[in-house]
């Protein structure tokens, strides 16, 4: 019997080493596994801060273009801002005319505003919009009588204007041609 025990002892003392060869084989697999996951997730990390540095740098250009853009659409508007600017100018100008026979003094003012007016474009012509938007600002709260004032006559002389361009459509008679040949040409 003690051959029996012995091989016994001996077969499990050789299941023993296996299984030790095994656990050993277990932890190397485990420590390579673990090294191969830190290679990944290194390179991973990696690779996403290289795409949020090129995804950081297209946003940058498209901000930059955007940017162009709109700096070239302010730039056409104000052109267009001015001269429609020029334009009212002009119109309350002509306006001014029709005050001198009844109040010759508000016409005189209103001039004066068609010439701020007409200053007002050329500074949209040849300024930055950020200096007018600060020089008007600034001038509105040094002067707030004076710049409630002009936008008053600016809007009564625009009011006066557009009256009296549509009393002239509507109400007159078209005017008669010279008398040719003894008939009168008329409408």
């Amino acid at each position: 019997m003690s051959n029996g025990t012995n091989q016994t002892g001996s077969s499990n003392g050789g299941l023993g080493a296996k299984t030790e060869g095994m656990i050993d084989q277990a932890k190397e697999f485990g420590r390579d596994m673990k090294g191969q996951a830190s290679a990944l997730t290194q390179s991973a990390t990696e690779a996403v801060k290289t795409q949020a540095g090129n995804l950081k740098e297209q946003a940058k250009d498209v901000a930059s273009d955007a940017g162009e853009k709109l700096r070239a659409s302010v730039s056409e508007h104000k052109a267009a801002g001015a001269d429609y600017v020029g334009n009212v100018a002009n119109i309350i100008r002509r306006t001014a005319y029709e005050f001198d026979s009844d109040i010759p003094q508000a016409g005189h003012y209103i001039r004066k505003a068609a010439a701020q007016l007409e200053n007002v474009s050329d500074a949209m012509r040849n300024r930055d919009m950020s200096q007018i938007v600060g020089n008007v600002q600034d001038f509105a709260r040094k002067q707030p009588t004076a710049f409630f004032g002009a936008a008053v006559l600016v809007g009564f002389a625009a009011v006066r204007f557009l009256k009296s361009g549509t009393s002239n459509g509507a109400g007159t008679v078209a005017p008669t041609q010279p008398n040719i040949g003894g008939t009168t040409a008329g409408m």
